[in-house]
């Protein structure tokens, strides 16, 4: 199954989800970002107008206006977003100007339209040069961005990569998937299905998990417990489809994040970038206050004229 960038994305936040890419949904991570979010906004003035790129289901814009409620606040993202429906409600979001499938590698903003350009886990998942020359392109002169952007040696990184490999046993390197829409077809036999099932367990041990092999197994048993209570296929086939689909959509996105984190030296190539195009900046790693693992890159700065 082939699984469109963005219709991955777009899947992804219409699960109701707040943040993209925190480590195991870690408190502290969460914590963490909020904070950065939250005296980054204390140094803004009122009413200043801020674009947030790939803004998600707005987390970035939920952080800065609790910190500065009169923030004039536009989110874009290339995901066919619509926060205030598939997001929890909350009423920071009201007055926030969400835009969908945008290219913010390609802004429809004029120049200088803006006081403040930010982006959290998602500015990199674009062409880098041209994100860059736009953002610079629609901030004002002295304008003030902030970047949170993925480390490749990240606490959020690399567990993705773990979870790539096992998404790929599922999805390409058994034949799970074929088995089991043939059993629903009436081609294939439970008792084989199930002998399936437990050989891929034993081959792969160490390899699985329960949030992953775990509930795609436990969706299959469904299914099947659908079946044995005779739901026509068709509609069995379609609840499989989508199941499906969302596995893809799972492992296109945390491909995604791995290939758009940035190493040392292209942060370094990155940041040179972006003094070329009139920027005066800091770049510096995000770290866990228990433990000191990295949780991401943050650059910051000021925009001035060439």
């Amino acid at each position: 199954m082939c699984m469109n960038k963005n219709q991955a994305w777009s899947l992804y936040w219409q699960n109701n989800i707040l943040e993209s890419c925190i480590a195991t949904g870690a408190i502290e991570d969460g914590a963490k970002l909020a904070s950065i979010w939250n005296q980054f906004a204390q140094q803004l003035t009122t009413k200043s107008t801020v674009l947030d790129l790939a803004t998600g289901n707005g987390s970035v814009p939920i952080n800065l206006l609790t910190s500065q409620q009169n923030l004039q606040v536009t989110g874009v993202d290339f995901a066919d977003i619509s926060p205030k429906k598939f997001s929890l409600n909350n009423t920071l979001l009201t007055n926030v100007d969400f835009v969908p499938k945008v290219d913010i590698a390609d802004l429809p903003f004029k120049e200088h339209s803006f006081d403040v350009v930010t982006s959290q886990f998602g500015f990199e998942y674009a062409d880098n040069t041209l994100a860059a020359q736009e953002f610079i392109r629609v901030l004002k002169t002295s304008g003030k961005f902030l970047l949170i952007i993925h480390h490749t040696d990240s606490e959020v990184v690399k567990p993705a990569r773990v979870k790539i490999e096992e998404l790929t046993l599922l999805c390409e390197k058994s034949e799970l998937f074929n088995q089991f829409e043939c059993y629903l077809k009436d081609e294939f036999s439970l008792v084989d299905l199930e002998q399936s099932g437990k050989q891929f367990l034993a081959q792969n041990q160490g390899k699985v998990s329960k949030a992953i092999s775990g509930q795609f197994f436990s969706n299959i048993n469904s299914l099947i417990d659908l079946k044995e209570q005779l739901t026509p296929n068709t509609e069995l086939l379609v609840l499989f489809t989508d199941m499906q689909t969302r596995i893809e959509a799972e492992r296109s996105r945390l491909t995604q994040l791995v290939s758009a984190s940035l190493s040392v030296n292209e942060m370094a190539d990155f940041c040179d970038m972006l003094k070329k195009l009139g920027a005066e900046l800091d770049c510096q790693l995000v770290t866990l206050p228990s433990d000191g693992a990295i949780l991401a890159w943050q650059v910051s700065g000021v925009k001035h004229e060439l």
